[in-house]
């Protein structure tokens, strides 16, 4: 019985490889593609096709998050993508300490505005819920909020918000945001996906979003600030006063510092030291900005942000394939760069058709120095000139 079902197994898998094979001579255009491809053909893809006939999928490969705002702030919880409203509440109870049977939940936002809540209509069911939709949330008393945590938005200097790609500060929510959870993608005519990895919400983001995609490490953001503190020590004059905003020795001090963020002018330094371009999209207004274009470089790598938070993409061999098959670099004229491409940009459609991001413009933010209210980065710009507080939570 076993020989025949490893002859049977041998079969299905060998039909698994000659399909990969046949896919054609583009695969060979890819770079990396072709080694990385064959060995997981014949190794990797064996072995997973027959770890799915006896295996069901984890169950944390199928979870989604749900943003619950209340009148206390913005929170995230995680449930599964077949979870019941029951499931939802409990969710929230564990997050937010607000029993299950005290909650008011509803996706209409007037259920925060005393003068219209009792006219909205309640959640009964989880339907039209999905990863990444907004739920209001209303309970009866007061409750106690812990402090803002450390990973705050902060006023960023004048010059990054004046570039084309303004540096956003990371969602302060870090437990939200683990590694291979929150996927999303989108196919490519070979079956491969390019898909979102998710980034720590650290205040490093950027940095550790490049680290991936150029060296695979999600923790690149000490050496990646120092290269960035160096490069620009070593350039006074281009890195001066008037383009930093600030002296150049102020400059790199405050890179240095783990709590502050990057924006166009970090993205442009790395772009040179790793000799290689870097496409930020942005889900916001569905552009995207090269880092390094016209430079002679051969390979390109890409990220995303939502206006407050950088992630990774990377080319996953198949959906829900593990990270160790990804693809992060692309060389900018072979077509699949260009497919690439256009599947960050649908993705980006996708991701913003949704909301899936923070209009910096108009959010809401409160100082945590001396809980002053403001809207949008440039009344946070002005407060933090102003009073020198520049630590700000999202409510």
């Amino acid at each position: 019985r076993r020989g025949n079902e490893e002859r049977s197994r041998g079969e299905a898998t060998k039909g698994l490889d000659e399909g990969f094979r046949s896919r054609g001579e583009g695969a060979k255009a890819v770079h990396g593609f072709q080694h990385h491809t064959e060995g997981f053909c014949f190794v990797f893809v064996s072995r997973t096709f027959a770890w799915r006939r006896h295996f069901a999928v984890p169950s944390f490969w199928c979870r989604m998050i749900i943003r619950v705002r209340s009148r206390d702030g913005l929170e995230r919880v995680k449930v599964a993508e077949d979870a019941t409203l029951s499931d939802l509440r409990t969710a929230i109870e564990k997050v937010t300490g607000v029993r299950s049977g005290e909650q008011r939940l509803s996706a209409d936002q007037n259920l925060l505005n005393l003068n219209e809540s009792g006219k909205v209509t309640l959640l009964e069911t989880m339907e039209g819920l999905k990863h990444g939709s907004m739920v209001y949330l209303a309970y009866g008393y007061e409750r106690d909020v812990p402090a803002a945590p450390t990973e705050v938005y902060e006023a960023a200097p004048a010059a990054a918000v004046r570039s084309l790609h303004p540096a956003p500060a990371c969602t302060p929510v870090a437990s939200d945001r683990n590694k291979g959870e929150d996927l999303v993608g989108v196919s490519l005519p070979d079956g491969s996906e390019l898909v979102k990895r998710v980034i720590v919400s650290d205040n490093s983001c950027l940095f550790n979003a490049v680290g991936y995609v150029m060296e695979r490490d999600r923790n690149k953001a000490r050496d990646l600030r120092q290269v960035v503190a160096s490069t620009v020590a070593s350039d006074p004059d281009t890195y001066n006063d008037v383009f930093l905003e600030k002296s150049n020795g102020d400059y790199c001090r405050w890179i240095l510092d783990p709590m502050r963020w990057g924006g166009a002018i970090e993205l442009s330094i790395l772009t040179k030291h790793y000799q290689r371009e870097i496409a930020a999209y942005d889900i916001q207004t569905k552009r995207v900005d090269v880092y390094g274009q016209g430079m002679g470089y051969r390979e390109r790598a890409l990220v995303i942000y939502d206006g407050l938070h950088y992630d990774a993409l990377a080319l996953s061999a198949f959906s829900g394939a593990p990270e160790e098959v990804d693809i992060t670099l692309f060389e900018v004229d072979a077509p699949i760069a260009q497919q690439a491409s256009q599947a960050a940009s649908a993705l980006v459609s996708k991701l913003h058709d949704a909301k899936q991001f923070t209009d910096t413009a108009n959010f809401t933010l409160r100082c945590t120095v001396c809980q002053q209210g403001l809207r949008g980065e440039k009344e946070a710009q002005e407060h933090a000139k102003r009073t020198g507080h520049v630590n700000f939570a999202e409510y």
